[in-house]
């Protein structure tokens, strides 16, 4: 996925107590940034592969970054990192969401990638590969969005348009880039271009998501 893992970030930017948005932004997609680094002094690997879905030509070979446990380690430390810059009253709330947007990204990413995610290195792959039944992964990547979206809506009403706004320019990024655009070449190839949106993302997302003083939300 790419947009549908932005969705625990909108949905967690709902609480009080929550990190500002941008943050969560780049927790959602800490894994991907640390893996598009990795890839270009050959640390984590993505070889070309026809046999690859549209979504992802390549056979991911990235144990650190893809795996259930290194993904944990990443969480773990996204958050302790966090949680140190955190305001007093809020490390633990800080540490804690940001490092449990961080994690989602491995069960989503488990829903749409074909075999090829390990619980640790070396072991079995995992993927329910729903990328190679794109009926079904779209539907699932924006109605996860939405819902997010949504709830966040929801609780921070003054924000509700800026919010919806900023889902339909992600979702529009993602149907260009699906359909307009020849697949990269390769994962280096590929790298800058991610790089740009997940910052581009999180700086959009610090100004539509940011809460009033005394928002509404306290879930």
């Amino acid at each position: 996925m790419f947009i549908g893992h932005y969705a625990p970030a909108i949905a967690a930017a709902a609480r009080k107590d929550s990190p500002p948005a941008w943050i969560l932004f780049v927790a959602a997609q800490f894994v991907d940034i640390l893996f598009f680094l990795a890839v270009f002094p050959g640390w984590e690997r993505a070889p070309n592969d026809p046999a690859a879905p549209a979504a992802l030509p390549f056979a991911l070979d990235a144990p650190w970054t893809h795996s259930l446990l290194g993904s944990a380690g990443h969480a773990i430390l996204f958050g302790a990192l966090l949680s140190l810059a955190a305001p007093a009253g809020r490390k633990w709330a800080w540490g804690l969401i940001s490092g449990l947007v961080v994690l989602s990204h491995w069960p989503i990413d488990w829903l749409v990638h074909r075999p090829d995610l390990p619980l640790a290195p070396g072991t079995e792959p995992l993927g329910l590969g729903l990328w190679y039944r794109p009926w079904i992964a779209w539907p699932l990547e924006i109605g996860l969005l939405a819902a997010a979206t949504w709830w966040f809506a929801r609780a921070v009403p003054s924000r509700a348009r800026a919010a919806w706004g900023l889902s339909a320019f992600m979702l529009l990024v993602q149907v260009v880039s699906r359909t307009a655009f020849p697949p990269a070449e390769s994962i280096t190839a590929l790298a800058p271009t991610a790089l740009f949106a997940y910052a581009l993302f999180p700086a959009l997302a610090a100004w539509a998501l940011r809460k009033p003083i005394n928002p509404r939300s306290n879930v």
